[in-house]
């Protein structure tokens, strides 16, 4: 799933008989417990930002409120020749 930003979204609501994870690139997975499945939702979120891609996490509450939104962005890329450059001149 994305989001209007074209940001990857990854959603943490209730559901079934606890919390449920949708993510762009997984099946809906099911836990016992909000907190389990919102750290589940962060480390997707920091695995898909290293890959270049902003991602952002929604986790809605059980009254349907959106209880927080955590945005993950790209990771930064190396600049090969800027490395090379400074170990030339060190």
């Amino acid at each position: 799933m994305t989001d209007n930003s074209g940001e990857l979204l990854i959603t943490v609501c209730p559901g079934g008989h606890g919390w449920t994870l949708l993510g762009p690139a997984t099946p809906a997975l099911e836990f016992a417990s909000g907190a389990d499945a919102e750290r589940s939702a962060r480390r997707l979120a920091e695995s898909l930002a290293r890959t270049g891609r902003g991602v952002t996490v929604e986790i809605v509450l059980r009254d349907g409120r959106l209880g927080g939104r955590l945005h993950f962005g790209p990771a930064p890329r190396r600049d090969a020749s800027a490395s090379r450059l400074s170990l030339e001149h060190a």
